[in-house]
This record gives C-alpha cells, sequence and structure tokens, in this order.
C-alpha cells in the first residue's frame, strides 16, 4: 500500500470538476516522495506507519455552509477509514459524503451532500452493536487495612462531634436557594479520614456496614496508590482528616436520570468562598445507597482523587489556568481504576463511547451542559484518551497533569511535546488500528463500532455520514478483488477533519 502524508489544507467549492487522472498520478506521486522523507524522520514510531494514508481535511471558512472536497486515499484491498472532528463546539457537527470511484473511471466523483436524518452514521450496518461487553479489566482487588483502625465498633466508640456542611441540589446552578444543609454526626475514624453521617439516616446494621467499609478502604493499599497518584489532599478544616459524608442528599443531583453515588465540589477547597457555595473543608460526599464492596471503593478513590487535583488547582499560592472537567473526570476514571482494581463504575461507559463513537465527544470544556453531564460516551472516550497517553508517556504524566499550569488540553500538549491534533489522530488511529487487525474470531465488543461499506463495480459509489466535534467515525470499507478505487470526501462545515486510511491486514477476515 502506498503511503500518503499530510500535506497540507487543499479546500474548493463543490463545483469544481474532478482532477484528471494524470495529474492525480503527478500528484500522489509528489506526495509518496514527501512521504517517504518523513516515514524515514519518523522511522521507529510505529511498525504499521507505512501502511497507513493519513491526511488532514481543514474545512475552516468564514462561510457557515463551508464545503471542502478531498482525495483521502488509493486503496485495492479492503480498509479501514478513521475520521477525526478536531472541532470542540459540542453542539456542532459536520456532514460528511464519502464518494468512491474506480481507478478507471472518469465519472465525477462528487454528490451532493444530503440532509442526514439524526446523528447517527448513516447506511448504519453495524459491526458490533449486538454484543454483550466482554471486558478483561482483571480481577478486582480486595486488599487488607495495613493500619488498625482506631475503633473496633465505629460508631459506638466514636467522640461526640457534630457539623454542617451545604450541598447544592441543582448542579448547574450556583444561586444560594439551590443549596441545602447537612447536619451530620461523626460516625467513624481512620488515621485518614474522619466519617460523618447524615443525621437523617436511621443507624442500623446496613449503615454500620457501610461505614466499616469506608474506614477499611480508607486505611487500604486503595488510600496509598490514589495519593501515589493524585498527590495528598489539602487539610482545609486543620483537622488532618479527609472528610467523608454519607447522605441521600446528592441522590437529588441526578433529576431522577442517573443516580449521584459520589460528588467532590471544587469550591469546597477554595479558601475564603463564602457558604453555601464552599464549606472551607476537604470533604468528599458518598451516597448513603451505596454498598460494600468492589463499586463502592471504586467511587471512594474517584472522589478521593478530585480531592487530591482540587488541592492542587486552589492551593493559597497557587495562579492557575482554567481546569477542564473532562480532562478531571478522566483522570479520576484512571485513578480509579488502578487503585481499586473494580471496572463497575467504568465500563458500562466504555461501551457507550464504543456503541456511539460519533456522538462521544472527547473534549467537553463544562461539564455542567444539560446533554452532557454525566455523559457515559464522553467519559468512556476520556478515560480512553487518557489512558492511552500514560500508556505512551509513563505515570508521571498524571503528576505533571496535575501540578502543572492547568488540567487541560494544552497542559497535555505541552507536558507530551506533541500538538493536541496529532494526539488526538494517534489514539482515534489506535482503536481504527484494532478494527483493521481484528478478525471475526476476536471479541468485537472492545472495538469502536463502524459501518461496513461494501464496494460494488459500479463506480462512483458514496456513503454519507456526521460527525460530532473532537468525535471520530469509523468506517470499514470491503474492496472487490482486483479492483483499485480512489477515495474522495465533501465536508461540510467549519471545524478541521482528520481521515486516515487503514489497510485491514491479510490474515484478518470481516466476510
Amino acid at each position: 500500500m502506498q503511503t500518503v502524508a499530510e500535506n497540507g489544507h487543499r479546500n474548493s467549492k463543490m463545483g469544481r470538476v474532478r482532477l484528471k487522472f494524470r495529474w492525480s498520478t503527478l500528484w500522489l506521486l509528489a506526495a509518496a516522495i514527501i512521504s517517504a522523507i518523513e516515514i524515514f524522520a519518523a522511522s521507529g514510531r510505529s511498525q504499521h506507519a507505512p501502511d497507513i494514508q493519513s491526511l488532514a481535511l481543514d474545512t475552516q471558512d468564514t462561510t457557515e455552509k463551508c464545503v471542502a472536497e478531498i482525495s483521502v486515499g488509493e486503496m485495492d484491498k479492503d480498509s479501514v477509514l478513521v475520521l477525526g472532528n478536531l472541532g470542540e463546539n459540542i453542539d456542532g457537527e459536520v456532514q460528511i459524503v464519502l464518494t468512491a470511484v474506480a481507478s478507471n473511471s472518469v465519472a465525477s466523483n462528487l454528490q451532493p451532500i444530503p440532509a442526514p436524518t439524526n446523528g447517527d452514521l448513516l447506511t448504519a450496518t453495524r459491526a458490533n452493536s449486538n454484543h454483550q461487553s466482554r471486558f478483561d479489566w482483571g480481577e478486582s482487588t480486595s486488599v487488607a487495612p495495613n493500619k488498625p483502625l482506631l475503633f473496633s465498633d465505629v460508631e459506638k466508640d466514636c467522640p461526640d462531634e457534630t457539623r454542617h456542611y451545604f450541598l447544592q441540589t441543582e448542579i448547574r446552578s450556583l444561586s444560594l436557594g439551590e443549596h441545602s444543609l447537612i447536619d451530620c454526626r461523626l460516625a467513624g475514624q481512620t488515621s485518614q479520614v474522619k466519617i460523618f453521617v447524615d443525621q437523617r439516616l436511621k443507624s442500623d446494621d446496613r449503615l454500620a456496614a457501610l461505614i466499616q467499609a469506608i474506614a477499611v478502604a480508607a486505611e487500604s493499599e486503595l488510600a496509598v496508590i490514589v495519593q501515589d497518584l493524585a498527590g495528598p489532599v489539602r487539610d482545609m478544616d486543620l483537622d488532618q482528616h479527609l472528610a467523608i459524608v454519607i447522605t441521600p442528599e446528592i441522590a437529588r443531583l441526578g433529576n431522577g436520570r442517573t443516580p449521584v453515588e459520589g460528588l467532590t465540589r471544587p469550591a469546597d477547597f477554595v479558601p475564603g468562598v463564602d457558604r453555601p457555595l464552599g464549606n472551607n473543608s476537604d470533604v468528599i460526599f458518598l451516597s448513603s445507597s451505596l454498598e460494600p464492596g468492589d463499586h463502592l471503593r471504586a467511587v471512594l478513590a474517584h472522589e478521593w482523587c478530585h480531592a487530591a487535583v482540587f488541592s492542587r488547582s486552589s492551593g493559597p499560592d497557587t495562579v492557575r489556568g482554567i481546569d477542564e472537567d473532562w480532562l478531571n473526570e478522566a483522570i479520576a476514571h484512571v485513578v480509579e481504576h488502578r487503585a481499586s482494581g473494580s471496572a463497575t463504575n467504568l465500563s458500562h461507559r466504555i461501551r457507550s463511547f464504543l456503541a456511539r463513537p460519533h456522538q462521544s465527544p472527547l473534549i467537553v470544556r463544562d461539564y455542567s451542559h444539560p446533554d452532557y453531564w454525566r455523559h457515559d460516551g464522553c467519559r468512556g472516550a476520556g478515560y480512553l484518551f487518557v489512558d492511552w497517553c500514560l500508556n505512551r508517556s509513563g505515570d508521571r504524566l498524571l503528576k505533571q497533569l496535575i501540578d502543572g499550569p492547568s488540567v487541560s488540553a494544552e497542559t497535555i500538549s505541552a507536558t507530551m511535546e506533541t500538538p493536541f491534533s496529532d494526539l488526538f489522530r494517534e489514539w482515534t488511529v489506535t482503536l481504527g488500528r484494532r478494527l483493521a487487525e481484528a478478525s471475526q474470531e476476536q471479541a468485537r465488543d472492545q472495538l469502536p463500532i463502524c459501518t461496513e461499506w461494501e464496494l460494488e463495480a459500479t463506480s462512483p459509489q458514496t456513503l454519507a455520514l456526521r460527525l460530532g466535534g473532537t468525535c471520530a467515525g469509523y468506517v470499514r470499507i470491503h474492496c472487490p478483488a482486483g479492483t483499485r478505487w480512489q477515495i474522495s470526501a465533501a465536508v461540510r462545515g467549519n471545524d478541521e477533519v482528520q481521515s486516515t486510511l487503514i489497510p485491514v491486514r491479510p490474515t484478518s477476515s470481516h466476510r
């Protein structure tokens, strides 16, 4: 397979006549020479790199209905096409029409862009939509405490201490009226944490078991790993303990849609923020509906990580930029999984992303957006992206992000010394390569969903799709034996779109 390298931005109007084949040949030859130089410079970076055709489809324009035309590449075997939208407008999308023209055809390769009726990839013959998840995360770890609890019977022997915390009842509002007061009593204490219980909760065996499970987890390797990865939590209230509040109140934040099981508020770690907007306390809130077990450990690790990150972000002498919600959540999910060994709070989010990658934005700077607050697909995308970055750069990247000028895409790019556009492409191509290398016998539930495009002897053929901001779409193109095809795209929208054509390995079977 010939390699076609990045060759800059090529925009034109929809009615422009397709370049004649001889000019295409000259252009491809020139691009191949440039590509050879780039591959030589980047040798060793990827053993499959010479097989991948990669172009940026740049549709940046001042007109609202900009249409760009570009040649994606040439193929003579089954291939996986990865399309990535670098635009960050989560309410916007690009419309793309792919055209396949047999190399000996002189027909026009561009058709009018239709108006898709929904956000799904059109011609939705899905490769893996009916499979149950079989993620292999390994066995969940249950680590015994390495320090004795201070109380053998946590509630009976607990000192008489009460506290009052405020918690907003509407996550998207900071108005004073959207907060409720939680009166709570100290119900357990270890060397690491103080566990407070909402006074409205009845003391019973179930609550006692939950308190004990939290206390055990707080003295286990879970706490050690969280603090090793994310750093210590700043002691806001000077009591030398992290406060954990068990309350049914946070369930109201889900608006009856999805239950909120844990919450940590950045404002609680900002000195001088008056109540009820801030509690001036290092505190995390856990739902009273949680049960002892792996899921509790995962949620606790997730919120503990948030507390550590917010501690770095709002220190008294800290001057930082704005932290991005999507990356804060992604980091917490990574730490949660590594500290708890459990995927109970994560696997359904990864499944959601893989089922709808074209509608699961990676970057959502404001997670209070009504359509994307606690969006499973976005959370899954964020986790997979940060985990991929750590596999490439090592766990030191976490500390560099948390201690850097901001928890943001810009900090990731600076730390990894790679433009974000390149990181986005490499991550989406990693998933696309798995599609290209997968056989029918392999578990498709671990792959992003894709559209199957069966090319026939007739030419040209078109496929239409829509792609959200910082989303990726995957198309597996089936090429009849003995044929060669030119693949092009017409893109409507003002965002920059990446395309990468990956040949299917001969050992794979998709028919």
